[in-house]
């Protein structure tokens, strides 16, 4: 992955396109470079560079190869990352507070080979998005759904600290308190000034 992490941040799922997705890219080469084979087979005193550019048809092959490489999902307990490109880059993330919803389909087909088609629903504007051919997208929801819960979890634990500590910080030591001698109030015992009746206190010992 080429996305940055962010700090505690840490990947808990990866997946990316089944390989399924190569099979017409890998048939398209297979077909170009058998038209150079028939084209040396029938050609008299044909030239070996004819399989030699037959061969360069598999470069297409290779491309789509690294572009299902690089086309990768990222499940982390902060968001999901879309991140794709072979020469560029390109991601999307999505915050996990932003998503509504996961569903994944998955045929006959898919469930025996193990992939299938999810879509995310986000509160974004965009509304749901839909990928195709995802490898194990059972996992995947999974993964999203099981980070959210840890995430909402984590969101509930930090804030009842940050309450508890502030009610700490905000509690007085009943040893570093004393009683105004004029209106009797609870106050600090360093207070110079009784915050309830005004009375200067430098006189109390």
């Amino acid at each position: 992955m080429r996305t940055k992490l962010k700090n505690n941040e840490k990947i808990l799922f990866k997946t990316q396109h089944h390989w399924v997705v190569l099979v017409n890219s890998f048939l398209i080469s297979l077909f170009i470079f058998g038209l150079f084979v028939l084209l040396y087979a029938v050609k008299d005193n044909a030239s070996v560079w004819i399989l030699i550019i037959g061969l360069l048809s598999f470069g297409y092959f290779g491309y789509k190869y690294f572009e299902r490489r690089f086309d990768i999902w990222v499940v982390t307990n902060l968001r999901i990352i879309d991140e794709q490109g072979v020469f560029s880059i390109s991601a999307k993330e999505s915050p996990l507070e932003k998503i509504n919803n996961v569903t994944y389909h998955q045929s006959v087909t898919g469930r025996i080979l193990k992939f299938g088609d999810i879509e995310i629903q986000t509160a974004a504007e965009m509304g749901a998005t839909t990928y195709h051919k995802i490898a194990k997208p059972n996992e995947l929801k999974d993964a999203i759904t099981t980070a959210q819960e840890e995430y909402k979890q984590n969101n509930i634990l930090s804030q009842a600290q940050k309450l508890a500590e502030s009610m700490s910080g905000n509690s007085i030591d009943a040893g570093d308190t004393i009683d105004c001698p004029y209106c009797a109030e609870r106050i600090k015992a360093k207070a110079k000034i009784c915050r309830y009746c005004g009375k200067e206190l430098n006189q109390v010992s």
